[in-house]
């Protein structure tokens, strides 16, 4: 997943091959991202892009009277190409600023209902003023060439610092547990009365 670092980059090298510019046109080739693409963003034709900000991982694409929120997911690409370009497999949304356009490359795989809530659940607690405010935060200063391990599906949100951090990402099945029980999945399933997960 792109981390802040990456997204700056991304932000900065965009801001001025899209800054002043109008939009000419918008195609949605796929309506289920992060989110559902609101019909607002089809109308964005004829605008002129201020700036191109940035909010955490988000992306913001200034249009005067509101922002285009942009996310790359966990393996996302945002390219400048030229207009009639022709679409990739997981190219799912283009902003065409007349001889130009930005591409929105993301893969787009159905969610599981757990995965559904988890994603929900997770951009709550990051939108909750109270929450952030009052919940309750560890920090561990781990020394140089060290090794940490989180389980996301335990921590609502961990976040990793340092100049040379990295992060990975695996998925442990929950079978391969010594007690599959206690996966957060199974609790979930066992608290809605129905399988959350294929």
């Amino acid at each position: 997943m792109p981390e802040l670092p990456e997204v700056e980059v991304t932000r900065r090298g965009l801001a001025p091959q899209l800054a002043g510019r109008v939009i000419s046109g918008v195609e949605v080739r796929e309506p289920r991202l992060r989110w559902p693409v609101p019909q607002a963003v089809r109308e964005l034709a004829g605008r002129t892009v201020r700036a191109v900000l940035r909010r955490g991982k988000y992306l913001l694409v200034d249009c005067g009277d509101g922002h285009l929120i942009l996310h790359l997911g966990m393996s996302g690409s945002l390219r400048l190409l030229a207009p009639g370009t022709p679409a990739q497999k997981h190219d799912h949304f283009d902003l065409v600023l007349g001889d130009r356009l930005l591409r929105l490359g993301l893969p787009v795989t159905d969610r599981s209902p757990y995965d559904e809530f988890m994603l929900h659940f997770h951009d709550w607690l990051k939108a909750s003023e109270s929450y952030q405010q009052n919940c309750r935060k560890y920090r561990f200063d781990l020394p140089p060439g060290s090794t940490w391990l989180v389980f996301t599906d335990v921590v609502p949100h961990a976040v990793l610092g340092g100049r040379l951090a990295f992060e990975q990402t695996v998925i442990v099945s929950r079978n391969s547990l010594a007690n599959p029980a206690l996966a957060p999945a199974s609790i979930l399933e066992r608290l809605a009365g129905k399988t959350l997960t294929a």
